[in-house]
């Protein structure tokens, strides 16, 4: 949600100063600036970078860095601080930006007169898009939960309607492709490319999954994953309350009859949440059961192709997860009140292809009772139904059109 306020703070006025002198400044050759979730090395753009990179060694590749950012950067990339006056020199020098959002710059209609004029004078003296410069927006998943425009609980006069710096969107499925239409694009005309999902692009490799847990520091088990969305109304209830409802010792046993194997379990939260969740209080009440802080790398991609079973609720990783065709089960005791008083979901959750459960108790019976053909079945008519174009090759046709632009300026 945009701020929406009568006074311009010190910081506002620095930057559209910034945005200003740098928006006349001439382009950089043969530069890419990344930026993911403002300031993390992850999600979509990494992959694009790192196929970028593999293909043209001599394209100079920029990453935007906060201080949210866990991961380490490669040696070949430079690093920006987000934010910071060579942020705003790179959003408007930088030859291509690829990002994880709708756009790196964007012009909203807000409300105050006040805001509107200089938002307004700003666009006029600094140009949305600029000649030269090619911005990639690629999103960051599927949504089942409702954005921008099409959020029902926030008034409408507290949604903002973009106009974005973005020439072309990447989207994974028609059903990603209408929905961000909707909700960010219904003024403003933005091209869609069906390529897939350049994080999902690790999903449909053979990786050596033992190396794998190695980097993210998991066992050689099997991996349960829990990785619920953030709750705009509650932090505590994005996570932290739900892990105090599971009972491990008794999720283990329900995984090794059902599965076999022996088992890790594994929470990954919105990095909000970490500090609510006490882990070695979890870990002490539950001595037998190996549980694991899933937020000590920045990239959910490289967990979920390591997972075996996936729990979560209304994240996006379910739909990413569904390629594999691996378990997924949704645990959600708050389903009436998040589709009622939160956001509202894009189409009733009776007809997601994944069991769910009101209570834990209800969880472990759809994880005893859980059935590997049907659950197939179901999975792939589901992903037919939402237009599904995934096939592990996002990456390289990003990648492939970010070289034809720095070679031709042509943006296909």
């Amino acid at each position: 949600m945009f701020r929406h306020i009568d006074a311009r703070s010190t910081g506002d006025l620095l930057r559209d100063k910034l945005k200003i002198f740098y928006g006349h400044m001439p382009i950089i050759k043969g530069t890419v600036l990344f930026e993911s979730f403002w300031g993390m090395y992850n999600d979509n753009p990494r992959y694009v970078s790192e196929e970028l990179h593999a293909a043209m060694p001599e394209a100079r590749i920029i990453w935007v860095k906060s201080g949210k950012n866990c991961e380490a950067f490669p040696d070949y990339v430079e690093t920006v601080q987000f934010q910071s006056p060579e942020y705003y020199e790179w959003l408007y020098r930088a030859n291509v930006i690829v990002d994880n959002m709708a756009g790196v710059r964007h012009h909203a209609a807000y409300t105050s007169r006040l805001r509107k004029f200089f938002s307004t004078f700003v666009q006029l003296a600094a140009p949305l898009r600029k000649r030269g410069q090619y911005n990639i927006s690629t999103w960051h998943g599927t949504p089942l939960k409702r954005l921008g425009q099409d959020r029902f609980d926030l008034p409408k006069s507290d949604i903002a309607r973009r106009r974005g710096s973005c020439d072309c969107m990447l989207a994974g499925c028609t059903f990603t492709r209408d929905a961000l239409k909707s909700a960010h694009f219904k003024e403003f005309d933005v091209k869609f490319k069906m390529y897939g999902s350049p994080r999902n692009d690790i999903l449909f490799k053979n990786i050596d999954g033992a190396a794998l847990k190695k980097k993210l520091g998991l066992p050689d088990k099997k991996v349960v994953l829990y990785a619920p969305t953030f709750r705009d109304d509650s932090v505590e209830n994005s996570g932290a309350a739900q892990l105090e409802q599971f009972d491990f010792t008794a999720l283990e046993g329900t995984l090794k009859a059902r599965f076999g194997g022996d088992w890790c379990f594994v929470f990954r939260v919105h990095h909000t949440v970490v500090d609510k969740i006490d882990a070695e209080k979890i870990a002490e009440n539950h001595p037998d059961c190996h549980i694991i802080n899933g937020n000590l790398g920045d990239d959910m991609a490289e967990y979920l192709a390591c997972t075996d079973i996936l729990i979560t609720d209304y994240s996006s990783s379910m739909f990413d997860f569904a390629l594999t065709m691996r378990p997924c089960f949704l645990y959600v005791p708050d389903r009436e009140h998040y589709e009622r008083d939160v956001r509202g979901v894009y189409f009733p959750m009776d007809e997601l292809p994944f069991a769910m459960a009101g209570d834990f108790e209800k969880l472990l019976k759809a994880i005893a009772g859980h059935d590997r053909e049907d659950y197939r079945t179901d999975v792939q008519a589901f992903l037919e139904k939402l237009g599904n174009v995934e096939d592990g090759n996002a990456s390289r046709r990003t990648a492939e059109d970010i070289i034809k632009f720095l070679k031709t300026g042509v943006k296909d």
